[in-house]
């Protein structure tokens, strides 16, 4: 009989990363995070460290645009737990949630256009479907900064 590998994964939703709070989510979340997964994890190899929207807050309004947001959030929280964990680029996955957008990116005709556009599920599905396999239109510049940030990081994969 075989013994089966353990996959360990670390999911991690929510972080809301803003300059005004940097110094509450390390004192309170990240510092104590670390000390749990050096106890926990010590002797058991996490596989894969997934964090699920919203790193950022506000599209990084409180800093001086959402790419430096994201670049501080990725170093000051992300990168200390990777560390700890010791696992590489190849193990983080990343996705974007609602407050990673820069939401007054887009034009108001552009955004009262989407509105109209997306009235059902199977049409917003459609679209997302085609942006999949496309760049990102004009009228969609919301997640341009996280999708540069995302570009950035899979430069070091």
């Amino acid at each position: 009989m075989t013994k089966s590998k353990k996959i360990r994964i670390i999911h991690i939703s929510d972080i809301h990363y803003s300059e005004k709070e940097k110094s509450i989510i390390k004192n309170y979340i990240l510092n104590p995070l670390l000390v749990k997964l050096e106890k926990e994890y010590i002797d058991d190899a996490v596989y894969l460290l997934c964090i699920t929207g919203d790193l950022i807050d506000k599209g990084g309004c409180d800093s001086e645009n959402a790419e430096k947001a994201f670049s501080a959030c990725f170093n000051d929280f992300i990168k200390p737990i990777m560390d700890k964990l010791k696992i590489g680029m190849d193990n983080l996955f990343i996705c974007p949630g609602n407050h990673d957008m820069v939401k007054n990116e887009d034009s108001p005709r552009a955004e009262k256009s989407l509105r109209a556009e997306f009235t059902s599920r199977d049409l917003l599905n459609k679209f997302q479907k085609g942006q999949m396999e496309n760049e990102y239109p004009e009228d969609h510049r919301r997640l341009l900064p996280y999708k540069q940030f995302e570009k950035n990081l899979l430069k070091e994969v």
